[in-house]
């Protein structure tokens, strides 16, 4: 057996604790505040390349998995479309 596959065989307990213990804690983790739209930014970036965010609320199904629920538009019209009010 070589030595790298020696080694995965060690970690692999490590990361299955790691894993069962993330899930654990991260059950009924709640995304409230200003968070849900800081994500919903992040979101729009990553995936869009755009800050523009009306199309995302206008999403329902896209906001409800990122801010696990409903929630209300916070946007700025601009020319350009639809912005975050909590971009800076």
């Amino acid at each position: 057996m070589s030595q790298r596959v020696r080694a995965l065989l060690l970690c692999l307990p490590a990361i299955a604790f790691f894993l069962v213990v993330r899930q654990w804690r991260l059950e009924g983790a709640v995304v409230a505040g200003d968070e849900p739209h800081y994500l919903i930014v992040a979101d729009a970036l990553a995936r869009d390349g755009t800050l523009e965010v009306g199309h995302v609320y206008r999403d329902g199904a896209r906001v409800r998995a990122i801010a696990g629920g409903d929630v209300d538009a916070h946007v700025v019209q601009g020319p350009h479309g639809a912005f975050s009010a909590h971009y800076p």
